[in-house]
């Protein structure tokens, strides 16, 4: 990312220098009501890049935004994550988040990102900047005497020192199938398992990990004792019923003091298949969106998009904020890929802003989409935008 700099009238746009990072954390604070945990005097990782607006010669607003390897449709993608975004109480209203967002959007297109995703504090006003829903996770809430059994469980072990070099291999094992397997998965970062290495005995979060043949996986819990007791399980991934079953008859072996288990999982994972005895309040299921995504560079997206079957289609996509994307194309696509992606005239099969286009390609098909089907003009519409699995982990 080179050096680049805007100015408006009172106000410059430009990314922080590593001199400049530990004020981009004091902004943040302030910001948010956070404490300040320890200086940052120089990037974290090489990836680590925070934007600032500057008025009155002093820090205003930041936006951190660390980028990422995910998967898309079987493919790995460059990806720049929104994170930190803050400005002043007294600075704000001025527009300074506004301008940040349109030197990097532009920046990140030049840059090679295909997509952008981020944690909202604020749907509608993402949604200005072209981000749009990203996917659905899953919130169960079961009874814990509900949960399978399985005689495997005596297989599972407890992650501590002593067993953190044989655990942290299943730990990664199971992370890179849940990247193969989900769309939004990013490759792991430079502390995603950072908490791998804490000590159970002082956080009392525990994990237990599992693994016989080609099937395993790891659940991290705690034992929530405000209020009515329950498991909150914090972390699950795994291949293979035999994993789960096992990791799960653990959780269940707490059932007769912690009556309840949640535990939140990618939309599409359905693990009440494993809840023989799921009425009268057994299993709950609550929807919470998750998370919101972007296209950043639109003809590379359609280029590497997993397509239904062979044909063509006209799609016109509207961005205001990355001009480049603004225009109609002509896909081909023969036995699920594209073989050609080119700028075209005529009438468009169909017409999306990017919003909209960004969830839908991304595999996001469900009703704060509303329905769309069937044939547009060339285009079958479901050969094209269809729901797929979709898991996007919070990395930042």
């Amino acid at each position: 990312m080179g050096p680049f700099v805007t100015k408006g009238e009172s106000m410059e746009i430009r990314k922080a220098k590593p001199s400049e990072f530990n004020r981009v954390d004091e902004v943040f604070c302030v910001s948010f009501g956070f404490k300040k945990e320890k200086d940052v005097t120089q990037p974290v990782s090489k990836d680590d890049v925070r934007y600032v607006a500057i008025e009155d010669s002093k820090i205003i607003s930041a936006i951190y935004v660390p980028s990422f390897v995910l998967n898309f449709d079987g493919n790995d993608v460059k990806m720049a994550g929104i994170g930190g975004v803050s400005t002043l109480p007294e600075y704000r209203r001025k527009g300074a988040i506004r301008s940040i967002f349109n030197k990097l959007l532009k920046d990140i297109y030049k840059e090679g990102f295909v997509f952008s995703y981020l944690y909202p504090f604020s749907t509608a006003y993402y949604k200005k900047f072209g981000y749009e829903k990203a996917c659905d996770l899953v919130k169960y809430t079961i009874n814990t005497m509900a949960l399978p059994q399985s005689e495997d469980s005596d297989e599972c072990f407890l992650l501590t020192k002593d067993t953190y070099s044989k655990g942290i291999e299943i730990i990664k094992k199971a992370f890179d199938y849940d990247v193969s397997k989900y769309n939004g998965m990013t490759h792991p970062g430079f502390d995603t398992f950072s908490w791998a290495k804490a000590d159970s005995y002082e956080t009392a979060v525990y994990t237990y990990l599992f693994k016989e043949g080609d099937s395993y996986g790891f659940l991290t819990y705690e034992l929530k004792k405000e209020g009515e007791l329950f498991v909150n399980v914090k972390r699950l991934m795994y291949k293979g019923d035999k994993a789960l079953r096992a990791l799960l008859s653990i959780v269940r072996s707490f059932g007769s003091d912690y009556t309840k288990t949640v535990v939140t999982m990618p939309k599409g994972d359905n693990i009440e298949r494993l809840i023989e005895e799921w009425s009268f309040g057994n299993l709950k299921r609550e929807i919470i969106p998750h998370g919101m995504v972007r296209v950043i560079n639109v003809e590379e997206a359609l280029k590497l998009a997993k397509y239904k079957g062979s044909g063509e289609f006209k799609i016109c996509v509207i961005d205001t904020d990355i001009k480049e994307n603004s225009k109609k194309y002509y896909v081909n696509y023969k036995e699920g890929k594209a073989v050609e992606v080119s700028e075209c005239t005529g009438k468009a099969d169909v017409t999306f802003e990017i919003g909209e286009f960004s969830s839908r390609l991304f595999g996001n098909n469900d009703i704060f989409m509303g329905p769309l089907e069937g044939k547009y003009g060339k285009m079958n519409f479901e050969d094209v935008f269809y729901g797929k699995l979709i898991n996007i982990t919070e990395e930042f």
